[in-house]
């Protein structure tokens, strides 16, 4: 494979820098870079001028991270570059995570690496060098550091003091001890000091706050920018500055940044990556390449996609984002009588085997003579998600410490009921750190460890309760877990009473999972959680069970429930039984039937739905194919719940946020779930039908963990400020996004909508709010769906469950 890609683009490679030099044009063009041969080209003249800088200026920040990615998988299949060559992505100011890689990359060598960012990441004013060498905190073991003026010096350099250290650009001080979570720094490290010398430092676990390495010294920068020179002024040598085509095509900013490119010294070479092939153009230089286009699945048929490589006899590498989705490929394809083993990334680039398959992260496939990369884009027509650098969680137990403040109770899982009093210095011989004090009856005090703060939870009671204190070591509070367990093997005992009952109720076993199932499963877009495969391995059983599923799935808006769903309509369609989908809007019914159309749409079933949208003849056609099985899966709302509505063999019923129907809908529902599976789907269960499930008379899955790429939220607060929403919108607009703006005011929302109009003039806006006609709040949020609506004024009433993806901005105003 690497002898392939080093000779398809050998003669280009060597010839480009020579021609550079002789034409009189300032910026040189490269043609036909299609699919992903812009990154194998930028990384093939970085092994051919190994001593020049490379910058590689993208109109996005998206854009850099995809395009970094990329750089990155052809660095490592060529295996030309160390971890010192790796491409360094340069994001945009922003929050400290931002900060602390900007900063690095400031003090970083310049000379003979790779960079990637968008021309604001490059260009936007930021430290100059000289400055930030001076602010640079260097920490040594051994050193004398005044802790008091430790403290303010940490303030001036951006950095907040908080009581518990949870994220960057933060630190705490207790005694002798000083935690910290430097901007540049994967770990937070703690200081421990003996008077005014610094004795130790560590690195320390966000989520237990219990000590695990040792450092000899640090270097602490900034947590905040500062207004100097462009980071692009800190380069030094020879340099060739890339434009893609996003910023090739902002004529009116092009000249501009071109200029502000001159300060490089001596004077770059220019080059812009064009995917087209080359029109008219003299002094420009084009690739030689076979299109992916014939290759794309538009079926999404692995089988076919499969047949079809076997004629083209060429070398072919199949690139999965996760090790779940290679062995799941692997699987299909050998089960198609295709083998493909698969390969390390350290070994891809000299394994010569026919066909592969590797793990890594590249956007888009290639086409040269006698070799085919695959992504999932070719064969499932979608990008692999970037996946960003995450900072340790903080888990939900530290958020709850966290809140402590002195006096509150709390309860020990060993000693019971006591009262917090603070953190105090332990210098212990097992233990040198902060500890908890906790008070108990008759004066006595327990010191906790930070590192055993899962031993404690804090004590929730009515307004007005005051709790007795337990005596350590005394027998009150063994007796109290002793009546626990007694409540606890009563309900025991009610429960398998239950399962005996339930185990009588007949229903259909479906049968075990096929080729064709773990088909359909590959072609899930993300790396499943965790949660996901238990939740899934939990509905499966159910559904192979000779009695009838009753199961409540829950989990937060994203976390993977529909899913969960959609396996199961597949594995009951798969058996030749139908799927009722019920859900409470006709808003919740739209997105559903797209969002399970795009899902099913590789495999010959039949959806269709019942909702107002329906003319009335359009829904008797749609009930009788339902009553004559042309139907596989029926999504619809309460009119689903109709008695004319008949199935010819259903087998699964799915409903969507169950709490929200009626009395007289639930009645119904409970007679649609006899004698068939049923699973319920819901992000905020009411205490019934949670109390149900924990009480054993429905079974529970929870999805707890989001998504590995899901990104974290960033929140702002600040006051009413016309030039913070004027810029939030734009930018959102900007990139082809949505925006919400939540006014939950009825009486004067038509007048905010006036004010943001006159605000920006550009946007498409609308209005929803709970005093509409229902038809007419459906109305525009499906047009709000559907792209035509760029700004929705709207009052709380959108947290109605649906998912716009391209809504990433909310602004809620008087919050």
């Amino acid at each position: 494979m690497k002898s392939l890609l080093l000779a398809s683009f050998k003669h280009l490679v060597k010839a480009l820098p020579q021609t550079a030099e002789t034409v009189s044009a300032p910026v040189f063009n490269v043609f036909n870079l299609r699919d992903s041969s812009k990154a194998l080209f930028i990384v093939l003249m970085s092994l051919q001028n190994r001593t020049c800088n490379h910058i590689l200026f993208t109109g996005t920040e998206d854009e850099a991270g995809v395009l970094r990615n990329d750089v990155f998988f052809y660095q490592n299949i060529l295996d030309g570059f160390d971890t010192s060559d790796s491409p360094v992505f340069l994001p945009e100011q922003g929050d400290i995570e931002s900060t602390g890689i900007r900063l690095k990359n400031i003090m970083a060598s310049k000379r003979g690496r790779l960079f990637i960012g968008s021309m604001d990441a490059f260009l936007s004013p930021t430290w100059r060098p000289e400055d930030l060498s001076l602010s640079i905190l260097k920490l040594k073991k051994g050193k004398t550091i005044s802790r008091e003026g430790l403290a303010e010096r940490l303030q001036s350099i951006g950095y907040r003091q908080v009581p518990l250290v949870s994220g960057k650009g933060e630190f705490s001080e207790r005694g002798w001890v000083f935690d910290l979570y430097p901007s540049n720094m994967e770990r937070p490290i703690r200081l421990e000091f003996f008077g005014d010398e610094l004795d130790d430092i560590k690195t320390f676990e966000i989520d237990t706050q219990r000590s695990d390495g040792q450092l000899h010294e640090a270097e602490v920068l900034p947590a905040i920018e500062k207004q100097g020179s462009p980071l692009i002024a800190s380069f030094d040598g020879e340099t060739f500055c890339y434009f893609s085509e996003t910023v090739r095509g902002q004529v009116s900013t092009f000249d501009t940044n071109i200029e502000k490119c001159q300060m490089l010294r001596p004077d770059p070479s220019f080059i812009t990556l064009h995917s087209l092939p080359m029109e008219g153009e003299t002094e420009a230089a084009t690739f030689s390449l076979s299109g992916l286009g014939l290759l794309h699945n538009e079926r999404k048929d692995i089988y076919g996609l499969a047949e079809g490589l076997k004629r083209l006899e060429e070398m072919v590498v199949f690139v999965l984002s996760s090790d779940s989705q290679a062995k799941r490929l692997s699987e299909v394809l050998s089960e198609g009588g295709l083998i493909a083993p698969l390969i390390s990334m350290d070994d891809i680039g000299t394994y010569s085997g026919r066909y592969s398959i590797t793990v890594g992260v590249l956007s888009v496939g290639l086409h040269i003579p006698g070799l085919i990369i695959l992504t999932e884009k070719e064969m499932f027509g979608r990008r692999p998600l970037l996946k960003p650098h995450k900072a340790s969680r903080v888990k939900k137990l530290l958020e709850t410490i966290e809140d402590l403040k002195t006096g509150d109770y709390v309860v020990h899982r060993e000693h019971g009921m006591g009262r917090f009093s603070g953190l105090e210095p332990l210098h212990a011989s097992a233990y040198k750190g902060e500890a908890m004090v906790i008070e108990y009856a008759a004066g006595a005090r327990l010191y906790l460890p930070l590192q055993n703060i899962g031993l404690i939870q804090k004590y929730r009671a009515a307004e007005g309760v005051i709790p007795n204190l337990d005596r350590l070591g005394g027998s009150r509070w063994k007796k109290k877990k002793e009546r626990a367990r007694k409540k606890v093997r009563e309900l025991a005992g009610k429960l398998i009473s239950i399962y005996a009952q339930r185990e009588v109720v007949e229903g259909y076993s479906f049968s075990p999972d096929t080729e064709l199932h773990r088909e359909f499963d590959a072609f899930f877009p993300f790396e499943e959680t965790a949660d996901q495969i238990r939740a899934w391995e939990e509905i499966k059983r159910d559904l192979e069970s000779p009695r009838p599923m009753d199961r409540l799935l829950c989990g937060d808006v994203g976390y993977g429930k529909t899913e969960m769903a959609m396996r199961a309509a597949f594995k009951t369609v798969y058996d030749g039984k139908q799927v009722a989908v019920l859900v409470p809007t006709t808003i919740l019914c739209e997105q559903h039937f797209r969002n399970f159309q795009a899902r099913f749409s590789a495999f010959p079933l039949k959806i269709d739905f019942l909702s107002r949208f329906k003319s009335v003849s359009e829904t008797k056609k749609t009930l009788a194919a339902l009553s004559r099985g042309d139907v596989d899966i029926i999504i619809g709302t309460h009119g689903l719940l109709s008695k004319k509505v008949r199935f010819y063999d259903p087998g699964l019923l799915i409903i969507d946020e169950e709490h929200r129907f009626g009395v007289t809908h639930k009645e119904r529902i409970k007679e649609l779930k006899k004698g068939v599976d049923c699973l319920s789907m819901s992000a905020t269960p009411i205490p019934r039908t949670l109390e149900m499930s924990l009480s054993g008379i429905r079974e529970m899955s929870m999805i707890e963990t989001p998504p590995e790429e899901r990104l974290a939220i960033k929140s702002m607060i600040s006051t009413f400020n016309e030039s913070v929403i004027k810029k939030a919108v734009l930018s959102e607009l900007d990139r082809g996004g949505q925006v919400f703006f939540v006014h939950n005011r009825v009486k004067d929302i038509y007048g905010m909508g006036d004010y943001l109009l006159r605000l920006v003039p550009q946007a498409r806006l609308a209005i929803a709010h709970g005093q509409m006609a229902g038809r007419e709040l459906e109305d525009v949020m499906l047009r709000f769906m559907d792209g035509a609506i760029d700004l929705l004024l709207a009052t709380a009433i959108i947290g109605s469950g649906i998912d716009i993806p391209s809504a990433n901005t909310i602004i809620i105003n008087r919050a």
